[in-house]
């Protein structure tokens, strides 16, 4: 039935169609037959980050973390581009849950925190980075979160990193000018 709806162009009846029939195979424990469906749903609508999160999860369950994780991505990523911020947070929580310090997770966590307007929850994710150090993004992110959190002595130190370790000196730049706008002029 599924197939005909998708061959008469009525893709939303065929896509509950084909999820009726992935929790089918699912509940009878053909994890293989439910993944081939939600591979075709997700042909038919490939933003359809719900269905991604679903088959995600049956390869958390089939022990295919990697594809899973790849599929996670994507997700995040698209709702993020979106401006889906609250979506694409909690499919970075799952992302976090198959791999809790995942340095892209928590950066990317970290950049959906400050675009919500967020410092504070900025700060907690990206501090959990292992390798924050070496990750020029994620320093940008740490050093915005800190500038609008207007804890100006830790901007200043990753501004400096910024420019000391990876040669890019428009922090010092930026974190000159919140001194200045803070009043700061000593500093």
């Amino acid at each position: 039935l599924a197939e005909l709806y998708t061959q008469q162009g009525l893709f939303n009846d065929a896509r509950a169609q084909y999820l009726q029939v992935a929790e089918d195979f699912l509940k009878s424990g053909q994890m293989d037959q439910a993944v081939k469906i939600f591979e075709k749903t997700l042909e038919m609508d490939p933003d359809n980050v719900p269905m991604r999160t679903k088959l995600a999860e049956v390869y958390v369950r089939m022990g295919k973390k990697p594809e899973a994780w790849k599929i996670l991505t994507a997700a995040a990523e698209s709702l993020r581009a979106k401006g889906q911020l609250a979506a694409a947070d909690e499919v970075l929580q799952r992302m976090l849950k198959l791999e809790p310090g995942n340095s892209y997770a928590l950066v990317l966590r970290g950049r959906s925190a400050l675009d919500a307007g967020d410092a504070a929850a900025a700060i907690v994710a990206l501090t959990k980075v292992a390798d924050l150090d070496s990750n020029v993004e994620g320093l940008k992110t740490l050093f915005q979160a800190y500038l609008r959190a207007k804890n100006y002595s830790e901007a200043g130190t990753i501004a400096s990193k910024l420019a000391n370790v990876h040669d890019d000196g428009a922090a010092i730049i930026e974190y000159t000018d919140a001194l200045m706008d803070a009043q700061q002029y000593r500093d």
